[in-house]
């Protein structure tokens, strides 16, 4: 089962929006699963990972999605 959620860029310092650099559709379909890798450098090189980010205790992880045009479901991915 996946979850129909609208897409939205953010606002940069500049005011414009980041459309322009990274296509979206408006809406995508979002599989309910988050899947994980263990491998936190697996993903770098990919434009919608997250740049390396801290836990609260200190545990590094990074995030991206595998946008995908609907009915296909879009995946969510977390990397530890």
């Amino acid at each position: 089962m996946a979850t129909a959620v609208a897409v939205t860029t953010a606002v940069g310092d500049s005011g414009s929006s980041s459309s322009s650099e990274c296509p979206l559709p408006n809406w995508i379909m979002l599989d309910r699963h988050v899947f994980s890798r263990l491998d936190l450098n697996s993903c770098k090189d990919d434009e919608t990972t997250s740049p390396l980010c801290h836990t609260s205790q200190g545990d590094p992880f990074r995030v991206s999605f595998c946008f995908a045009a609907p009915p296909a479901a879009s995946r969510f991915y977390v990397y530890v």
